[in-house]
C-alpha cells in the first residue's frame, strides 16, 4: 500500500479532531515570545506518523490547536499575537472537562504546552519534567503524555 501524502495525511487527522472543541474552557496566563522563524516553524504544527505519536498540533487563522490523537479531543488552544519584535503566547485555554482530561494542575498544563511547543521548534525541553517524572512510573507518565516526542534521538533535536 502506498505511504500517503503530507496532504492526505493532514486532511485525515484534520477529520479525527473536526467538532472537537473545548467544552469546559479555564484560561491560563503564560508568557512565550517567538522570532519570525520560530513563529514559521510552529505553524507547521505536528501531525502523527504513528500510534506512538500522541498529539495533533495544527496552526489556523491565528490560533494553535493541540488535540490528542487517538481521541481527536482538543487539550489545549493557544492565541497568537503579532507584535513588532515578533511572536508572542500570553494565555492558553485548557479543557477542564474531567470525563476528557483528567488533569487540573495549571502548572502541569503550562510545563505541557511548554514542551509541545519546544518540540514543535525542534528544541529539547526534557528538562521541565526532569525532576517531576522520575523512575519507571515517570517514564510510563512521559510515554503515556507524549510517546516517541519525549523519547526522540537527539539528532532529531537542534543544537
Amino acid at each position: 500500500m502506498a505511504e500517503k501524502t503530507k496532504k492526505e495525511r493532514s486532511d485525515h487527522w484534520l477529520a479525527i479532531c473536526k467538532g472537537h472543541r473545548i467544552t469546559k474552557p479555564q484560561k491560563i496566563a503564560i508568557d512565550l515570545s517567538f522570532t519570525q522563524n520560530q513563529f514559521e516553524k510552529i505553524k507547521q504544527g505536528f501531525l502523527p506518523e504513528a500510534m506512538e505519536d500522541k498529539w495533533v498540533i495544527y496552526y489556523s487563522r491565528g490560533t494553535l490547536y493541540f488535540h490528542r490523537s487517538w481521541t481527536g479531543y482538543r487539550i489545549y488552544t493557544a492565541k497568537m499575537l503579532r507584535y513588532e519584535s515578533g511572536y508572542a503566547i500570553r494565555e492558553f485555554y485548557v479543557e477542564r472537562n474531567a470525563d476528557i482530561y483528567s488533569n487540573t494542575d495549571d502548572k502541569e498544563d503550562v510545563a505541557t504546552i511548554t514542551f509541545l511547543i519546544a518540540n514543535l521548534l525542534g528544541v529539547d525541553a526534557s528538562s521541565i519534567f526532569a525532576a517531576s517524572k522520575t523512575g519507571e512510573l515517570g517514564a510510563l507518565q512521559l510515554w503515556s503524555n507524549f510517546g516517541r516526542m519525549f523519547f526522540r534521538p537527539d539528532s532529531q533535536l537542534e543544537k
